[in-house]
């Protein structure tokens, strides 16, 4: 067939012995229309361009099918896909490797195998790894990004994830980046948080939420470059480093340390930068960083779910305090 123009339903069914091709002798559409469905051992084969972006309204389901490029194998009419508009699912055995960064506006799930972007992943709207592997230069999401649903997934995100607005939501596996910045939003952590899964440290800033709802070992590292709140559903099992705690708008909140009769209180041991809460069921002690909080005190009130909402105050004329670890910032008194 020397050309494809589809606009309706293009459906592919292989079987597991036997396959299926349908060869088109012309080029890849750069944009994707119409609904294509490729299920087995299916393969749609053009004779060159590459596939740039899926259409508004367009689906792409990868269901063990494949999209290849002049008899080449793998999804190499894919290399240079660098969009979607549409709706794009991915379940296959192998993979798809691209040479450029992934823009997602409409809906992609991933069940099985793998997607490895070139560039960075910007997502802005629903992005979902159920399972299988994707991995990106980078990631920032202002969207739904949700991480394991069903199962172990995993979402590399190389040097840096940023989530500046709407939510991500690890539910199984992993999310891994050298370094995890939430400037918006809301960030979860529905599994327990080890330093196998290679989330670098959180740092929270303008207003953001992280919540971790189960256990954190003792390699993981939290905190602040401004306000933000750390949320612990399970205090009592939370054994990660917290950084910077040391001012206004910078909170976290212990769910599971009772205060509802209003006594809660903290107590700072100066030798091991340990922050001790006592609520009405116990305490939880919060490990600190090496840094110097001469200057800093911290308050604890009941939340709004009967927890304990402890906040951190800055006294103008101690010598200082480090916004990172080894970076000394002077501080004059007002």
């Amino acid at each position: 067939m020397p050309g494809l123009d589809n606009t309706g339903n293009l459906i592919m069914i292989g079987g597991q012995t036997s396959g299926v091709m349908l060869n088109i002798t012309g080029a890849a559409p750069a944009t994707l229309t119409g609904d294509n469905y490729l299920q087995g051992n299916a393969v749609l084969q053009y004779g060159s361009g590459s596939i740039t972006a899926i259409g508004s309204g367009a689906v792409l389901d990868l269901n063990g099918g494949r999209v290849g490029l002049n008899g080449q194998g793998g999804n190499s009419a894919l290399t240079h896909l660098a969009s979607n508009a549409g709706g794009l699912h991915i379940a296959i055995s192998g993979g798809i490797i691209t040479d450029t960064f992934f823009s997602n506006t409409n809906f992609v799930q991933v069940d099985q195998g793998v997607l490895a972007l070139g560039g960075a992943l910007v997502n802005s709207a629903i992005f979902q790894v159920r399972g299988g592997t994707v991995s990106a230069a980078g990631v920032n999401n202002t969207g739904t990004l949700t991480i394991g649903n069903f199962g172990a997934a995993t979402l590399n995100a190389g040097h840096e994830f940023r989530q500046t607005s709407g939510s991500t939501t690890v539910n199984g596996g992993s999310l891994s980046a050298q370094q995890v910045t939430v400037t918006g939003g809301s960030l979860v952590f529905a599994t327990p948080l080890t330093s196998a899964a290679g989330t670098g440290p959180i740092t929270l800033i303008q207003d953001s939420l992280v919540e971790f709802a189960t256990t954190v070992d003792g390699g993981e590292q939290v905190g602040f470059g401004g306000p933000g709140t750390i949320q612990l559903d399970d205090g009592f099992h939370f054994a990660g480093t917290i950084f910077h705690f040391t001012g206004a708008g910078e909170a976290v909140d212990i769910r599971s340390l009772s205060d509802a009769n209003h006594d809660a209180h903290t107590s700072f041991n100066i030798a091991t930068n340990q922050l001790t809460v006592f609520g009405d069921n116990g305490s939880v002690t919060l490990q600190l960083d090496a840094e110097n909080y001469s200057g800093v005190s911290w308050s604890a009130q009941p939340d709004a779910a009967g927890g304990t909402f402890v906040t951190a105050s800055f006294a103008p004329g101690s010598q200082y305090v480090f916004f990172a670890p080894g970076q000394p910032v002077n501080v004059v008194a007002t």
